[in-house]
């Protein structure tokens, strides 16, 4: 139809088909646009100057948590007949928390192989997967470890990096980043709002319409994106056979 795209995230349930449209897009110069809203958020954008900026030194290896209760979500209604529950509808842990692998793609590099166990573990009565554990090494050689779920009764969005002269945590849930400095062992803090947080959509919506202006560049085009989805294929991959997947 020769139309720009907005795309909700991630692309699809595996990697199939997506290089074709990519063609069409670069053929057609369309702007394609996935929502991996996260990286509009202020003090996402802020802790990626942090990271560059080397203000913890070299990045040694990091930690992040993703995790809420399903039911939660939505309490207006019966969590049991949300998409979220069930995997013929892409629900799931590792699908929809997938903002966590595009914020870690976009502030450390791409990923070389991936090891993951995702699956079942909880009392939810669902089909989709309610925990993802993933372990994973960089091109950059940072070392990682993600755990996603849907069966946290207490909410924490966090990600936790070391560095070679400190470390900083980054907390959607409180909406702050903690910085500690190993050379005079203290925490300095960078405290925003709720309200900084909820901008990510206007930011995402006004940058989407600076792109079909010509004024911006897509910060996650379908090819980008892409990337996140064959992490995403190769942990359901992992998980099934037990072993570590490149991620090619």
């Amino acid at each position: 139809k020769n139309i720009n795209l907005f795309i909700e995230k991630p692309l699809g349930v595996n990697s199939e088909g997506w290089e074709e449209v990519i063609s069409i897009c670069k053929k057609n110069k369309l702007v394609n646009y996935v929502a991996f809203c996260h990286r509009h958020i202020p003090y996402t954008i802020k802790l990626k100057k942090l990271i560059e900026d080397k203000i913890i030194g070299n990045i040694i290896n990091f930690n992040m948590r993703w995790g809420s209760y399903l039911p939660d979500w939505h309490p207006y209604e019966d969590y049991r007949t949300f998409y979220m529950a069930k995997k013929d509808q892409g629900g799931g842990a590792l699908l929809d928390e997938s903002h966590g692998l595009d914020l870690v793609r976009y502030l450390f590099g791409e990923v070389n192989h991936v090891y993951a166990n995702v699956g079942n573990f909880s009392d939810l009565e669902i089909t989709s997967d309610d925990c993802a554990f993933l372990t994973m090494v960089f091109k950059s050689r940072i070392l990682s470890h993600i755990n996603f779920d849907l069966a946290a009764r207490y909410p924490r969005i966090n990600l936790e990096i070391v560095g070679s002269k400190g470390t900083i945590i980054w907390d959607r849930v409180e909406h702050k980043i903690s910085i500690y400095n190993a050379d005079n062992e203290s925490w300095s803090y960078e405290q925003y709002s709720k309200d900084d947080l909820m901008s990510m959509y206007p930011n995402q919506a006004k940058h989407y319409v600076d792109c079909i202006n010509k004024i911006k560049k897509e910060s996650v085009n379908i090819e980008d994106a892409l990337k996140t989805q064959k992490i995403i294929d190769a942990s359901f991959q992992s998980s099934n056979q037990g072993k570590m997947i490149e991620i090619i």
